[in-house]
């Protein structure tokens, strides 16, 4: 595993002999090296190194300042603070900061500067490690176990974001509801697995059908909901249509080859929505569209009784 470590320190023959040091300490390490705290904090190489060896004196702020810069990050990197004498308070305020050691330079020693090193190595392995685990567990919350999608959660969240954008930007936005058709029936005569062999298949004809055009999310059971942006009406009821159209090649289940139909409820967004009223409307369609015989579409039509 290539280590990345960064060196701050405004005396190049100190950095050239730490580098010394650290070449013949570690076969695979990548050192930067910066001789201020600004040109360091400028750049983008701090936040991706595993280690920062960081100098207290500096010819234009100091290293204290350089970490309380770098402490206002959500992702602080290691960091170990060097002096060129041994100095308490610096060391306490260096270590308040989140710093990980304070060595002195008049007394340093290959193998407490390697051994300090490795330290810090490990607990950047740590945070990585800690942080992958977090953004997997911020990813399973807002996607669906059985399809990949984005899940209830995940809609929500973005559904609110992508409607108050098509306000912001006078866009047309449409919620399409869509609800497998007999599903229970499904569930009851073939079993589970090929309910779930059904979710898994229509979710994938529909991701590639919706990938470029719109946000697809289930929401739970054998309901799922997209929202499109900045379509016509045409060209919504087009792709109502692609989407039945889409489950008429039969699903090899458990047992059987079987068609699936779905019905669909079309809703479009007006001036004053959320997203709960443009999802009863939508929801109300598409069990207008149940009431029609199923697998087909159905706009939501308003009091006036034309198509909103």
């Amino acid at each position: 595993m290539l280590h990345k470590l960064t060196v701050i320190d405004d005396s190049y023959e100190d950095y050239l002999t730490i580098k010394r040091f650290l070449k013949k300490s570690f076969d695979n390490i990548e050192i930067h090296y910066f001789d201020s705290g600004n040109a360091a904090l400028q750049s983008d190489i701090l936040q991706k190194s595993d280690c920062i060896l960081l100098d207290y004196l500096l010819p234009d702020i100091d290293g204290i300042e350089v970490l309380k810069q770098l402490s206002s990050s959500s992702s602080i990197p290691t960091v170990i603070m060097v002096t060129g004498e041994g100095n308490e308070k610096i060391a306490v305020t260096a270590l308040k900061l989140g710093a990980l050691d304070y060595l002195v330079k008049d007394s340093l020693s290959e193998a407490a500067l390697t051994r300090a090193i490795i330290n810090a190595f490990e607990k950047a392995k740590l945070k990585r490690k800690i942080k992958e685990q977090d953004e997997a567990l911020k990813k399973a919350a807002f996607t669906d176990y059985l399809t990949a999608l984005p899940n209830r959660h995940a809609f929500e969240k973005e559904g609110e974001k992508i409607l108050n954008n098509a306000f912001e930007k006078s866009t047309r936005l449409s919620l399409l509801m869509i609800d497998i058709d007999n599903f229970k029936m499904i569930n009851d005569t073939l079993g589970h697995l090929a309910g779930d062999m059904v979710l898994k298949e229509l979710s994938r004809r529909y991701t590639s059908l919706l990938s470029s055009r719109g946000f697809f999310a289930r929401l739970g059971g054998d309901e799922f909901a997209a929202l499109l942006t900045g379509k016509e009406n045409n060209e919504v009821i087009t792709i109502a249509e692609d989407l039945l159209t889409a489950m008429q090649t039969p699903i090899d289940l458990v047992k059987e080859a079987r068609s699936i139909s779905v019905s669909i409820g079309i809703a479009f967004a007006r001036e004053g929505d959320d997203l709960d009223h443009l999802l009863q409307r939508a929801d109300k369609a598409m069990y207008k569209a149940k009431e029609k015989g199923k697998a087909n579409y159905q706009l939501y039509i308003g009091l006036d009784n034309k198509e909103i």
